[in-house]
């Protein structure tokens, strides 16, 4: 049947990870977030967001862009759009709940965070230069291409990189591999408490490489992929796959 706390896990990794990295300036509390997607990873990291106390002025699906500057309502959009509605259904039936906007104000949004949660590679050399959210935590899959993480970076913009952030899925995935293997069932509570332990870990691996007083001299793009070719390097080596 799976594991507890599987369908939330990308979105509540992220949330971890943002978590921890904001921890020494106060937390997600009162931070402006926009969130670009809203399927089981950026609803579910919108949804945790606002339950953590972060205000969610900008949320978007493929057809529709909102925005409120007193903060959306996340989890109940959230909860219309998983009884079947979309943020388009769930506007009409509470227009005074947020404003349509352009699909592109999400990504320039003048906010604290960013969270592209959608599809590749929407954060390119044309509009990176135009983004105002001083953090980005990436949700999707490569959103970001190489040139405008360049930009980005020139620019001084702090940039989470996928393969941290929205690895929580996976790892839940993982802990349902060892719950079938050792023939248990953890409680959502064990899957959650673990899940946290495992990405701010992650985390604190990352900013060991990369400092965040590095002054842009190495990214925690390039510290996450440094980590991860050194890991399979050292499998392949223990392992004597080749020779």
């Amino acid at each position: 049947g799976g594991s507890e706390g599987r369908f939330e896990a990308t979105g509540r990794g992220l949330l971890y990870v943002l978590q921890e990295h904001l921890a020494a300036e106060g937390g997600v509390r009162d931070r402006t977030v926009s969130v670009q997607g809203f399927g089981n990873v950026g609803g579910v990291a919108a949804k945790l967001l606002c339950e953590a106390g972060a205000r969610v002025q900008y949320i978007s699906d493929v057809a529709t862009a909102l925005h409120h500057p007193e903060g959306i309502d996340a989890q109940a959009a959230f909860a219309h759009v998983q009884a079947g509605g979309t943020l388009r259904t769930w506007l009409d039936e509470h227009p005074d709940a947020a404003e349509e906007v352009a699909p592109e104000d999400v990504l320039t949004a003048d906010v604290d965070v960013l969270v592209p949660a959608a599809v590749e590679s929407v954060l390119t050399e044309h509009n990176a230069a135009d983004v105002r959210a001083n953090l980005i935590i990436e949700g999707a899959n490569g959103p970001t291409t190489a040139d405008a993480d360049a930009i980005l970076n020139e620019r001084g913009v702090m940039l989470i990189p996928d393969t941290l952030a929205n690895a929580g899925g996976v790892t839940v995935s993982y802990f349902e591999w060892v719950q079938a293997r050792q023939y248990l069932h953890w409680s959502e509570e064990q899957v959650n408490a673990e899940l946290r332990r495992v990405m701010t870990d992650a985390y604190h691996n990352v900013i060991s490489r990369c400092p965040l007083d590095s002054g842009g001299m190495c990214t925690q793009r390039e510290a996450a992929q440094w980590i991860g070719v050194e890991r399979v390097v050292e499998a392949i080596e223990l392992r004597g796959i080749f020779p």
